[in-house]
């Protein structure tokens, strides 16, 4: 009887270390997943904010030539210049507007 109980004891107290070890390989594995979305969503804002960057620099200057073509300052040639110019700005906007911003999936560290 005792020996059964020392079994049990001894079996329970092998299923707890097995559980312990479990768990504590389940934290480290969500510590690095955590850790590479992360790594990946800093390189996201980095490149979200250099694409604002530009957006903003084309809205810019699509702003300024067409407050110069309300003017009347410019010639007819240069206004064609210019219309082709906020062709080309509307244009790379579009594209801009068109980039998926969705998270590819991600492969696990191991």
């Amino acid at each position: 009887m005792i020996v059964e109980i020392l079994l049990a004891i001894l079996i329970t107290t092998q299923a707890l270390v097995v559980l312990y070890t479990v768990e504590g390989l389940i934290k480290e594995s969500e510590e690095r997943i955590m850790s590479v979305i992360s790594d990946f969503a800093a390189a996201q804002n980095v490149a979200f904010g250099r694409i604002g960057d530009q957006a903003s620099r084309i809205e810019q200057g699509v702003q300024e030539l067409k407050d110069k073509i309300v003017a009347g300052a410019i010639s007819p040639a240069d206004k064609a210049t210019l219309d082709a110019q906020i062709a080309t700005a509307n244009e790379l906007a579009t594209r801009l507007e068109a980039v998926n911003v969705t998270a590819p999936a991600i492969p696990l560290v191991p």
